[in-house]
């Protein structure tokens, strides 16, 4: 009787590990966009929400907490998402005494929605947080149900561009006005997209 030939598939020497992206923010927004994003790229993202105490001082403490317990590997990236409308500028500056390496923190300017805002429109002149709310009525959006369904990876990939043309904009011309809303989110998404697109194309 002759013998079945039994086939084995050598594992990819050079396939990419996966980065993880340890966030930690302040309120639901973030989280229910993030693992939106996780959904539509097909990321390795772990957000953490930490409504209760928000302050920087806290989601500092809970970020150090949270590498120590999953032990980031070398390329691995930590995040905090934080919003200037709630805390005074103390409070920020420890957060970027902290950033270096892979630790990163994402500040928006008035708050987060001002980032969703970006996947809809440029978000010229927005200086408060009224101001943004009523922009994204306009888009259907409602912070309340935080409904990130109808965010396509399109929309992603358009808001990480409108961010970084403002940006490059706040540089050179010596007569922006920094009052505008402004955001640093588009860095971490950014480097969402590009690390998945790098597992792609080693597979």
């Amino acid at each position: 009787m002759p013998c079945s030939k039994k086939f084995f598939f050598r594992r990819n020497p050079h396939r990419k590990y996966k980065k993880l992206f340890l966030i930690i923010a302040e309120g639901l927004t973030e989280k229910f966009y993030f693992d939106h994003v996780k959904k539509q790229f097909g990321a390795n993202i772990n957000i953490v929400n930490n409504r209760k105490k928000s302050a920087p001082k806290h989601l500092l403490k809970l970020l150090n907490d949270k590498i120590n317990e999953i032990k980031l590997k070398k390329g691995d990236e930590a995040w905090i998402v934080v919003d200037t409308d709630s805390w005074p500028q103390e409070q920020m500056e420890a957060l970027n005494n902290w950033e270096k390496d892979n630790h990163h923190v994402a500040v928006s300017s008035p708050n987060f929605e001002y980032w969703i805002l970006l996947h809809y429109e440029d978000g010229n002149k927005i200086q408060t947080s009224n101001e943004c709310s009523i922009k994204l009525k306009k888009y259907g959006y409602d912070k309340n149900k935080a409904d990130m369904d109808n965010i396509s990876k399109e929309m992603i990939n358009k808001a990480i561009e409108r961010a970084e043309k403002k940006e490059k904009e706040e540089l050179v011309n010596f007569n922006y006005d920094l009052t505008y809303a402004n955001t640093k989110v588009y860095k971490l998404v950014k480097s969402i997209v590009e690390s998945v697109n790098l597992v792609k194309s080693h597979k």
